[in-house]
């Protein structure tokens, strides 16, 4: 996961990381709880819940990968036709797909497996007030906690 999902992101690492992914989630549940000490209860939930998540955020980061964002934010795919970041790296990457600046991943884990889809970006809400006067405003419960919610 942590070479999969770091910086560079390259598919075939991904997909790698995936297929070990889902198969050491079959693994541990598989083995299931029947017999399970209580205090390894909470590992094993735990190591499901981490795998579940890990599998997730992996099938994002290729389904990403895979729509032809190319390099953006936080993430850098390596493609050898790509652009050159710096004459002394080694590595060349693909260039970012501006068409997606508009759009953001959405991805639900479903029955039928891991969904994903590029939904528009909602713009941003106006709002004329100092972040300075907000905050006294809460502090002071004048707005947003004046009762609690039921």
């Amino acid at each position: 996961m942590s070479l999969a999902g770091s910086f560079l992101r390259d598919a075939d690492t991904v997909r790698k990381a995936l297929d070990e992914t889902i198969s050491a989630l079959a693994s541990n549940r598989a083995c299931g709880l029947a017999g399970a000490a209580p205090a390894m209860l909470s590992e094993i939930l735990r190591n499901d819940a981490l795998l579940e998540a890990q599998k997730v955020y992996l099938s994002s980061i290729l389904f990403q990968i895979e729509s032809g964002v190319g390099s953006r934010g936080g993430s850098a795919v390596p493609d050898p036709e790509g652009f050159e970041v710096h004459p002394s790296l080694p590595w060349k990457f693909a260039k970012e797909n501006v068409r997606f600046r508009k759009f953001v991943l959405e991805s639900t884990d479903t029955p039928d497996g891991i969904a994903h889809r590029w939904v528009p970006c909602r713009p941003i809400p106006a709002c004329d007030g100092w972040f300075e006067k907000i905050w006294e405003a809460f502090r002071e419960k004048k707005i947003y906690g004046k009762e609690p919610v039921q």
